[in-house]
């Protein structure tokens, strides 16, 4: 396997942690700051999601880096990843195939929601208890 492809399956079982790490800070800190106004809770939570593809992509710098360096006349450098092995090329593609399924979900939610802005609106009329009902 290519130390690319390396990097990105260690870069993927570090996100999932990554993530927790991510949304457990922002839980404890929104428990904590409960007297904060509701938009800085709200940049609270956007800067712990904004931290999330920060991470991501700080790892996979990083695992690119320690793949890439070369091995010093007989002093290893010290490693912190899951010993996956032959594992990390079924993540890679268990991930893109995750991709491609969900990015197939959206075009054929956004060509049914086109379906529909075509076909016209359906028309509503009162119902006996003064509501709104679908005709």
């Amino acid at each position: 396997m290519t130390p690319h492809l390396t990097a990105l399956g260690l870069t993927l079982m570090h996100a999932g942690w990554q993530a927790l790490l991510a949304a457990a800070l922002y839980r404890l800190c929104d428990l904590c700051l409960t007297r904060l106004s509701g938009p800085a809770r709200y940049r609270l939570g956007l800067a712990a999601m904004a931290a999330i593809p920060v991470m991501t992509a700080a790892t996979f710098v990083y695992e690119e880096l320690r793949l890439a360096a070369p091995i010093s006349a007989g002093i290893a450098a010290p490693s912190f990843s899951l010993p996956a092995g032959g594992w990390l090329g079924w993540i890679d593609m268990a991930w893109a195939l995750g991709v491609l399924l969900l990015s197939l979900r959206l075009i054929g939610g956004l060509w049914f929601i086109g379906r529909l802005r075509r076909g016209g609106l359906v028309k509503s009329v009162r119902g006996p208890g003064g509501g709104y009902l679908l005709a």
